[in-house]
């Protein structure tokens, strides 16, 4: 079947002043490069440009003329290898289907470095562990009451007036606002559901030297981390239910470990290629749950996963692996970076690649 992907409005053809037709629009030429490369052939090419109008004379050269052309030459090359990627990605999803559990999320309780290293690490796939933070201060003792009771008045930076913009997260110095932890504190206890303040890993709470004790109640162990990256590559996270991080990728390797309250997290595997379509920087143009109900036509065969973490539950999302966050209730998240493997991917950016 032809693609037609002329604009609404657009011209078919290009007129000279006297009205002479001289040639097609560059909407009739992309659309004749892209419906070649889908295999359609000069015959078919012509007769669609026919029947809109353009004469057979113009639609033959045009068709001709492109089909000869270096630039089409070109774009075959591109269009090839790009194909041939497309495969590998295919395997992959393939691969990953044959899983005992394919749309589970691998669990554990507890796991040794070369484990982790090996088969999640290297290997770029996630992994929900329910013991890694046991032993840990701050698990059973962390909850907005305590920081309310011990940092009651220091002074923290947080998002607000988030709802005032569809996107907050992309634009987040718009966003800075300093307040006291009572304060916020209560605003939480008030607010119910909502995403219009929350305190994320952009507000660098590791830097604040009121909040420093907070750093030595959490145990990472050290075959897997390295305890003196910890304050330069972790990040603390307090908000109210419904705070919500929208679909995006990370081009770092993250342990994400739910101290307080529940978190709902959506993931899909950068693997799924056709949400690259809906790429726009770092984060995607679609909701996760829209995702997972199958409301897209076109990102219908998308997998998507969906875990649910409570105290103590913590979750590795590899470099790349988008995934959406929404608290569940009033909760106190701590995420750490600081491995002991080269952990910066910043020339991941896929959708940057316009």
């Amino acid at each position: 079947m032809i693609s037609r992907i002329r604009k609404a409005g657009a011209r078919p053809i290009r007129r000279a002043p006297a009205r002479e037709v001289i040639g097609l629009s560059d909407d009739w030429r992309a659309w004749i490069v892209e419906n070649a490369l889908r295999g359609v052939n000069r015959e078919g090419l012509v007769g669609t440009l026919v029947e809109n109008g353009v004469p057979a004379r113009i639609a033959y050269r045009e068709v001709t003329e492109i089909l000869a052309s270096p630039a089409m030459t070109a774009c075959v090359a591109l269009d090839r290898r790009v194909q041939k990627l497309e495969l590998v990605a295919r395997l992959g999803r393939v691969m990953a289907a044959q899983a005992p559990r394919p749309d589970e999320i691998e669990r554990a309780h507890r796991i040794d470095a070369d484990a982790f290293y090996a088969h999640h690490f290297a290997a770029c796939r996630p992994l929900f562990l329910t013991g890694f933070t046991e032993g840990w201060p701050a698990l059973g003792k962390w909850s907005p009451a305590h920081f309310k009771e011990r940092f009651g008045e220091a002074e923290i930076e947080i998002m607000a007036d988030r709802n005032a913009h569809p996107t907050p997260d992309r634009n987040p110095d718009a966003h800075r606002r300093k307040v006291r932890m009572a304060d916020f504190v209560d605003r939480i206890a008030a607010a119910g559901a909502t995403n219009d303040f929350y305190m994320v890993a952009h507000n660098h709470a590791r830097e604040n030297p009121a909040l420093r004790p907070l750093f030595d109640e959490v145990r990472p162990p050290e075959d897997i981390f390295d305890p003196a990256p910890l304050m330069r590559a972790s990040s603390l996270w307090l908000g109210p239910a419904g705070t919500l991080t929208p679909l995006h990728h990370d081009t770092t390797n993250v342990l994400f470990c739910q101290i307080h309250g529940k978190k709902r997290f959506w993931l899909v595997s950068p693997q799924e290629t056709a949400l690259l379509d809906r790429a726009d920087g770092f984060y995607a143009k679609v909701r996760a749950a829209d995702l997972e109900a199958g409301r897209d036509p076109e990102l219908a065969e998308v997998r998507v996963y969906r875990v649910d973490l409570a105290p103590g539950d913590s979750l590795f999302i590899p470099a790349g692996w988008w995934h959406e966050v929404l608290a569940l209730e009033p909760s106190i998240s701590f995420s750490l970076m600081n491995f002991r493997r080269p952990n910066d991917y910043s020339w991941y950016r896929p959708g940057f690649r316009t």
